[in-house]
């Protein structure tokens, strides 16, 4: 058989024949399978021989064949393996050019959607730019109106008021001028009249000489008789001249000078007049030029600034539209490159959903398994919590248990000696409680001010007690609710002489009338003694045992000293009106201003009455204990 002309599956037909029968070999379409029947034994010797060599030719052909078969089998198996493997690489290559295209097209979808939120965002700053410009410029031509309307209206002011200065001088100069007419008149009419008198003393009378003679009854004189030089005939009219006085040219000629020279000043002052004014009109002339011209430059740089601006525009339009080519382009671009990628991306998809689907049953898988784990810890949980649940009511149990034995032992305390333990203040932390007296007033307006800050205080210092003392008539009439005789005598003794003023811890140390806050450094002090109170109430006669133990103080001998106080009480407060509410109110001593000896380490009672209380529900006492100079140096407070 020539090697590489049989099929495979004429190889494997020709390996079944032979294994079933020793003549398969005709099956063969090789000529040299004819040869048994050209070699045709005459003995049994030369058959034998033959059929052996065809068999072991026929052994080795099928060897030969196997081992080819074996080999095509083995390429056919890496050929596949390899079409696999090419198949696999070129969808997941779709599947990454699919995955590709879609990320660019949400890409491209998002960088328009960008531009066009840009675009709208410019096109608008753009319209509101223009609107801004065009308010603006009618803004600027409004001003400019105005400005030009104004100064018309400066320069018709102007104007106006020169030609009623020009009339007014006109007139003034008129009335000048007829003033000196009238004066040379007067003047002219008084030399005259001087002149008149001085011919009239200097020059005779022309005497009428007929008169004369009738009157005297004078002889007839001959009207031929020569007359003498010097005579004068009678009946005859003479007119005498008078020689000219010097003295009176003199002044002629002095006011004649005086006229000239006036009138040389008048035509100066005029001519003055006249050049100021040519000169204020040439500055106005000037300034208006002035403004033209500026006028002239403004509209020059508002054009200049106009073409400036649509140039801009212009270049804006060029950059816009060869940016709109560009992402044509672009956009071409990525179309041709997304429907490359599009088959990339499918084969993608593919394989992301078997990957996907993979790891979902794994996380189905784990997700069960997480399930199981909270499961179980839940139920470790709630065992847990039920236990300490059954802890808790065993401790709340135990609890109830001491609290009842606890008050069955205070009552059987309380049935032997007929009192009950008072829930007096204590200190927290460690500290000590501080008390403030404060001395005011419900006519004094700085003590309204500060009443409301010194009425929180006990609320933002747990460790602080308030008490309000009226003790002068003035600011709190005796007719008025909130006065006390016994606070009077306290200020007295404290050396009050103002309001508001307020006492830290007892007489000697002041705190700021407006500032609670100060206080805090009497109440950061360790309680250096500790009390124990019960009382008994029958009314409002009490009773209250006391016992107070040293702790660091160093006292043996104090004063005890109660003072009752009071909330709600209903009166006037200047610049709050009449219903304010005066709380920690100081409503008596009743054992004195400063109450019984008390040795610290003894059991005392103390008997009193309470009065001047309206509601015994708001009252509560304060116990403190006082050293000789009035100093607390212990206190506390309870209800009643």
């Amino acid at each position: 058989m020539k090697k590489g002309k049989l099929t495979p599956i004429v190889v494997f037909v020709i390996a079944i024949s032979l294994a079933l029968s020793p003549i398969s070999s005709c099956l063969s379409p090789e000529p040299r399978s004819a040869e048994p029947e050209v070699i045709n034994v005459d003995d049994q010797d030369s058959d034998k021989k033959v059929t052996t060599e065809e068999e072991n030719k026929d052994k080795k052909d099928k060897n030969e064949e196997t081992d080819e078969e074996a080999e095509r089998k083995k390429e056919l198996e890496e050929k596949e393996k390899k079409k696999k493997e090419e198949e696999e690489k070129r969808k997941k290559e779709e599947e990454d050019k699919d995955k590709k295209d879609k990320e660019d097209a949400d890409k491209k979808k998002k960088e328009e959607e960008d531009k066009k939120k840009e675009d709208d965002k410019k096109a608008d700053e753009d319209k509101k730019k223009e609107e801004a410009d065009k308010k603006k410029e009618e803004a600027d031509k409004k001003k400019k109106e105005e400005e030009d309307a104004k100064r018309k209206k400066e320069l018709d002011d102007k104007k106006k008021a020169e030609e009623e200065a020009a009339k007014k001088e006109r007139e003034a100069q008129e009335k000048r001028k007829k003033e000196i007419e009238e004066k040379r008149k007067k003047e002219e009419a008084d030399r005259k009249k001087a002149d008149e008198a001085d011919e009239e003393d200097k020059i005779p009378e022309v005497v009428d000489l007929d008169a004369i003679d009738e009157d005297l009854d004078l002889p007839e004189v001959p009207t031929k008789k020569k007359r003498k030089r010097g005579t004068i005939d009678v009946g005859e009219t003479v007119e005498i001249t008078p020689k000219p006085d010097p003295d009176e040219e003199r002044r002629k000629k002095e006011e004649e000078e005086k006229r000239k020279k006036e009138d040389a000043d008048k035509k100066k002052r005029e001519e003055d007049k006249k050049k100021e004014e040519d000169k204020k009109r040439k500055e106005d002339k000037k300034k208006e030029e002035d403004k033209r011209k500026e006028d002239k430059k403004r509209e020059e740089d508002k054009k200049r600034e106009e073409d400036k601006k649509r140039e801009e525009d212009k270049r804006r339009e060029d950059a816009d539209r060869k940016k709109k080519e560009e992402e044509e382009k672009r956009k071409k671009e990525a179309d041709e490159k997304r429907k490359r990628e599009e088959a990339e991306k499918r084969r993608k998809d593919a394989e992301e959903a078997e990957a996907r689907r993979k790891r979902q049953d794994a996380e189905r898988k784990e997700a069960e398994k997480r399930k199981k784990e909270e499961e179980e810890r839940r139920k470790r949980q709630e065992e847990e919590r039920k236990e300490a649940e059954r802890r808790r009511k065993r401790q709340e149990e135990e609890a109830e248990r001491r609290r009842r034995e606890e008050a069955e032992r205070r009552k059987r305390e309380e049935e032997q000696n007929g009192m009950t333990k008072a829930n007096i203040k204590t200190a927290t932390r460690g500290n000590s409680i501080a008390i403030a007296m404060k001395f005011t007033g419900q006519k004094c307006p700085p003590c309204g001010q500060v009443a409301g800050i010194w009425d929180r205080a006990p609320r933002d210092y747990s460790n602080l007690i308030v008490v309000n003392l009226h003790p002068f008539t003035g600011y709190s009439p005796t007719n008025w609710p909130c006065y006390n005789s016994q606070a009077a005598s306290y200020a007295n003794s404290f050396g009050v002489e103002g309001i508001p003023t307020v006492f830290a811890n007892g007489k000697g140390s002041y705190c700021a009338s407006n500032n609670p806050g100060g206080m805090r450094g009497y109440m950061s002090n360790s309680e250096q003694i500790s009390s124990k109170i019960w009382y008994r109430r029958n009314g409002t006669n009490i009773t209250v045992r006391v016992k107070s133990t040293d702790i660091s103080s160093g006292y043996n001998s104090l004063k005890a000293v109660f003072w009752v106080i009071e909330d709600g009480i209903r009166g006037y407060q200047t610049n709050y009106g009449a219903n304010y509410t005066h709380n920690h109110l100081f409503r008596g001593a009743p054992l004195g201003l400063w109450g019984k000896s008390y040795s610290l380490g003894s059991t005392k009672d103390f008997n009193f009455t309470i009065s001047n209380v309206s509601n015994m529900n708001n009252a509560q006492i304060v116990y403190m204990l006082m050293t000789s100079s009035g100093r607390v140096v212990h206190v506390t407070k309870f209800d009643i």
